[in-house]
């Protein structure tokens, strides 16, 4: 059994930036919420979502 310091890990990041939501999805982070309208940029308004994922989640889809 491993000991497990860190449960969890939170991220926010951009509606906007489709890069980094494919990439945090891949790694398994979940859409846990939004932020509606968090942010003015590029002339409009844009959502902050919230992504996080949690320890066991990371062990089940990295055991080898």
């Amino acid at each position: 059994m491993l000991l497990t310091l860190l449960n969890r890990i939170e991220l926010m990041v951009y509606e906007y930036n489709e890069r980094a939501i494919k990439t945090y999805k891949k790694l398994g982070f979940i859409e846990e919420g939004r932020k509606r309208q968090f942010i003015w940029s590029k002339g409009a308004n844009h959502d902050s979502i919230i992504m996080n994922i949690l320890a066991e989640e990371w062990n089940m889809q990295n055991k080898k």
